[in-house]
C-alpha cells in the first residue's frame, strides 16, 4: 500500500513534490495503489517511483519524468502523458486505454500485456519496447519509432500506421491519407486532461 505521507506530498502539487524529491534523492516514493484520479501532475519528478496498481484515470502527466518507475497494472485510462519520459518504465499489464502518449519517450519500456486500445502514440519513441501480448486495437502509431520492438502476440486490429518505423527498420505507410500527409493534429495544451468512457 502507498505511503500516506508520500501521497499527501504529491497532492500538494508538482512544485512541492519536486522540491521534496530534490532534498531526498535516496528515498524511493511508494504510491502503490494510490488514488490519483484526475490528478494534475504536469512536470512531476516520478522517476523510480512505485506506482504499482495506482489509479491514475484522467491524470495529467504531461512532461512528467516516470523513467524506471513501476506502473505495472496501473490504471491510466484517458490520462495525458504527452511528451512524458517513460524510459525503462515497467507498464506490464497496465491499462492505458485512450491515453495520450504523443511524443513520449518509451525507450526500453516493458508493456507486455498492456492495454493500449485507441491510445495516441503519434511520434512516440518505442525503440526496444516489449509489446508482446499487448492490446493496440485502434491505437494511432503515426510517425512512431518501433525499431527493435517486440510485437509478438500483440493485437494490432485497426491500428493506424503512417510513416511508422517498424521493428525491422522499414517504414509502414499503410494508413496514410492525403489529409494525414498535409495536416498534423494539434497537441493538447500542457495540463489538459483527456477523457474516456468507463
Amino acid at each position: 500500500m502507498a505511503n500516506e505521507e508520500h501521497v499527501a506530498l504529491l497532492k500538494q502539487g508538482a512544485e512541492a513534490w519536486n522540491a521534496w524529491r530534490h532534498e531526498n534523492p535516496d528515498i524511493r516514493p511508494d504510491l502503490s495503489r494510490a488514488d490519483l484520479y484526475e490528478a494534475n501532475l504536469h512536470g512531476a519528478s516520478l522517476h523510480g517511483t512505485n506506482l504499482h496498481r495506482a489509479y491514475l484515470r484522467g491524470a495529467v502527466l504531461t512532461g512528467a519524468n516516470l523513467s524506471e518507475a513501476n506502473l505495472s497494472r496501473a490504471r491510466l485510462i484517458g490520462a495525458n502523458l504527452c511528451e512524458a519520459n517513460l524510459r525503462g518504465t515497467n507498464l506490464r499489464g497496465a491499462n492505458l486505454g485512450e491515453v495520450n502518449l504523443t511524443g513520449a519517450n518509451l525507450i526500453g519500456t516493458d508493456l507486455r500485456g498492456a492495454v493500449l486500445g485507441r491510445a495516441n502514440l503519434r511520434e512516440a519513441n518505442l525503440t526496444g519496447v516489449s509489446l508482446s501480448e499487448a492490446n493496440l486495437r485502434g491505437a494511432d502509431l503515426g510517425r512512431a519509432n518501433l525499431t527493435g520492438a517486440n510485437l509478438t502476440g500483440a493485437s494490432l486490429a485497426n491500428t493506424k500506421f503512417c510513416h511508422t518505423t517498424m521493428p525491422d527498420g522499414t517504414e509502414n505507410n499503410r494508413d496514410c491519407s492525403p489529409e494525414s500527409e498535409s495536416t498534423q493534429p494539434a497537441r493538447p495544451n500542457p495540463g489538459e486532461a483527456t477523457s474516456a468512457p468507463e
